[in-house]
């Protein structure tokens, strides 16, 4: 028996057959790690996006109002925020990279008075409201209509789930 095993190890050695296994392990490893860090998850349970349009006389006078509603059972913070326009043009002095035409997010301060936060912890049950500027020259029915039949864009970003193991993930959302 022990040498019909020191044979087929042999033979397995003799065809390179290690060097595959070992090549496919690396592999296997490789694309998991790269789907971990990388790959954006399009939706994530209970963490519901609402949109709707507002116009007012403030400086960006037409704006996409996203709300954001954590009913996941965790707290969670939400950072590295931007949006990409698809289908309408942003305000032109809105906060953006304009040659990836990512739109920079904020989120409202503690007192509610200004929108400079960068990151934001929205805790069970809780909800934050940002918002993305448009160009003030296009049809308010046009983008209404649009908002209730497709999206708009994809907002993006990083989330850390705190619990007792804090999980780290991306997303890549449709609004």
């Amino acid at each position: 028996m022990f040498d019909t095993i020191k044979y087929s190890l042999e033979t397995a050695q003799k065809l390179g057959i290690w060097n595959l296994l070992t090549f496919l392990s690396i592999l296997f490893s490789s694309l998991l790690a790269y789907r971990y860090l990388f790959y954006s998850k399009r939706n994530i349970q209970n963490l519901n996006f609402n949109k709707f349009i507002f116009r007012d006389n403030s400086n960006y006078p037409l704006k996409i109002i996203i709300e954001i509603r954590n009913y996941t059972g965790k707290s969670v913070v939400i950072k590295d925020t931007y949006f990409i326009l698809k289908k309408f043009k942003p305000d032109p002095k809105a906060s953006m990279d304009k040659i990836t035409g990512k739109i920079e997010i904020k989120f409202p301060t503690p007192d509610k008075t200004e929108m400079n936060e960068i990151d934001y912890l929205i805790r069970h049950k809780e909800n934050i409201t940002t918002w993305i500027p448009l160009d003030p020259n296009q049809s308010y029915e046009e983008i209404e209509k649009t908002l209730k039949n497709s999206y708009i864009g994809k907002f993006y970003g990083s989330y850390i789930w705190i619990s007792d193991n804090p999980k780290f993930q991306k997303l890549e959302r449709n609004v």
